[in-house]
């Protein structure tokens, strides 16, 4: 599954729902949208990068959107008892509770140049001299550049505190540029507290697992694999796929301290509670 840490968002993102109350009978509109940045499924719900609508019943739109980031980051699209997912409704079932809510993905952006959805911001970033709040931030493109890849450099200048490679910020102006392509970034307000900002920087290359394996708990079926580093920071990909190498040879299963596995969102972390660390996935998942 895509993080939203993986952002995880935020990976995040991610980006999240501004609070809203839905009781059990009645449903709600959210009205912020939820940015997912990758091609990702839970289950049997594909879900193409770009925003969605949520629409919360029996939970708040910040409940609701923490779910749909937990649900993402899921390693392998069972969700916890009692939710469901029903692929046909793109809708989240909390048991026979009433609970549930659905997503859509919006395509239209609000005005030309503006992508759909926000991201959000819960920790101060300060990169390049570019002063990142806390917030929903909206992009808005030019030049060709797709919405994708604008909040794809967003986040992970989010996550690194640095531009990446290629690109250049104009603090003044929030301008991202890379040749005749650019972005705007607009803090549009508030973000609602208790969800993560960042999804991580994923590896550009693949890991092979030549066997079907696992590590600990963690069942690895022969293949390609994605490497996304968490927002702590203090790991490179490289350093990342030998740990992950390291990991896949030791044949107990356990982990060298201080290093823990979650094995339900396949995230290795240097620590409990550390942020510090990577996540790995299937490379299908995201084609």
């Amino acid at each position: 599954m895509r993080r939203a840490l993986r952002l995880l968002a935020i990976a995040v993102a991610a980006v999240a729902c501004a609070p809203a109350t839905a009781s059990a009978q009645s449903a709600t509109t959210c009205p912020a949208t939820f940015q997912v940045l990758h091609n990702d499924r839970i289950g049997a719900l594909k879900l193409p990068a770009g925003a969605y609508q949520i629409t919360a019943t029996g939970l708040s739109c910040a409940q609701a959107s923490k779910l749909f980031t937990q649900f993402l980051n899921d390693w392998d699209g069972n969700l916890p008892s009692p939710w469901r997912v029903v692929a046909s409704r793109s809708q989240f079932v909390r048991g026979t509770s009433g609970t549930s809510f659905t997503v859509r993905r919006v395509t239209t952006p609000a005005t030309p140049g503006a992508c759909s959805g926000t991201f959000a911001i819960f920790e101060p970033v300060n990169a390049a001299g570019l002063q990142i709040g806390l917030g929903h931030w909206a992009l808005s493109v030019a030049g060709g550049l797709s919405c994708s890849t604008a909040f794809q450099v967003f986040a992970q200048t989010a996550d690194t505190n640095l531009v990446p490679p290629g690109w250049t910020v104009d603090p003044a102006t929030n301008t991202f540029r890379r040749g005749g392509q650019s972005f705007v970034a607009t803090n549009q307000g508030n973000a609602p507290s208790g969800i993560g900002r960042s999804t991580g920087t994923r590896c550009p290359a693949t890991f092979r697992v030549l066997n079907n394996d696992r590590i600990g708990a963690l069942s690895l079926p022969k293949g390609n694999y994605l490497i996304t580093l968490l927002p702590g920071g203090g790991l490179s990909c490289p350093v990342a796929s030998d740990l992950f190498a390291a990991f896949l040879r030791d044949t107990n299963g356990r982990l060298p301290a201080p290093w823990r596995l979650n094995a339900q969102t396949a995230t290795f972390t240097r620590g409990a509670g550390s942020d510090i660390g990577f996540q790995v996935e299937p490379a299908r998942v995201a084609r």
